[in-house]
């Protein structure tokens, strides 16, 4: 078997142009990680103009080096949360 690059940082690049000027943005994202970029795309989504900022390159942080998913943790457990928030919340 012969030994891969991630997938991450085998598709990584640079994006858009460096900032010189003034610039406008509902949302200003800082880095372009799994957590940056996902929020960049649900806000786009939502008709927000968002801008991404990431010093080096797309990706090349822990999201390159990683398995590629995100995960949240919590103090309580889901029943906890529930009992305490009710289930719609």
């Amino acid at each position: 078997m012969s030994e891969r690059a991630s997938l991450w940082l085998d598709g990584a690049g640079q994006f858009g142009d460096t900032l010189t000027g003034d610039f406008e943005c509902d949302v200003a994202i800082i880095g372009g990680g799994i957590s940056g970029i996902s929020t960049a795309y649900h806000l786009l989504g939502k008709g927000l103009r968002v801008a991404v900022f990431e010093k080096n390159v797309v990706g090349c942080g822990s999201t390159g080096h990683s398995g590629g998913f995100l995960a949240a943790s919590a103090i309580f457990d889901l029943s906890q949360m529930i009992d305490a928030w009710g289930e719609e919340k």
